[in-house]
């Protein structure tokens, strides 16, 4: 089984290198897009277990992003979780609506990542997210 990947959405370095680095701990290739197309063709090229998305990232609209993959019949199987500033609520809700499979504050996303990464490895032939299933042992 090759390594799980990711496809990455993200305009601050600062939190991608944070997320590069949890991943490489845990074997997990990490492909950065930073725009609509980029997205699209990676997710079709590298096909990830996960698609990571920062919702306040300002280089893209984040929800349209969500809706194309969602709607795309090549792209749609695609998990998506979305993070961003916790007061966001509203846009929370229009990205769940848009069809992201998790919504979570970002310094929840932060707090959880590895159990994450843990979780893609675990069940990455599965493509299901579950980070609930790691325990606190299973982090670096």
């Amino acid at each position: 089984m090759s390594e799980p990947s990711i496809v990455l959405i993200c305009g601050d370095l600062m939190f991608q290198a944070k997320v590069q680095d949890t991943a490489r701990h845990f074997k997990v290739a990490v492909h950065v897009a930073r725009n609509e197309g980029d997205v699209l063709s990676k997710v079709l090229m590298y096909k990830p277990a996960l698609v990571l998305l920062d919702l306040s990232f300002e280089g893209v609209h984040p929800l349209k992003i969500v809706e194309k993959l969602k709607s795309d019949p090549k792209l749609k199987q695609y998990k998506v979780l979305a993070f961003g500033p916790h007061v966001e609520r509203d846009l929370f809700a229009a990205a769940k609506h848009a069809g992201c499979d998790e919504v979570m504050a970002r310094s929840m996303f932060s707090a959880s990542l590895a159990k994450i990464m843990a979780n893609l490895v675990e069940t990455s032939s599965m493509g299901q997210i579950r980070p609930q299933q790691v325990s606190d042992e299973d982090l670096p």
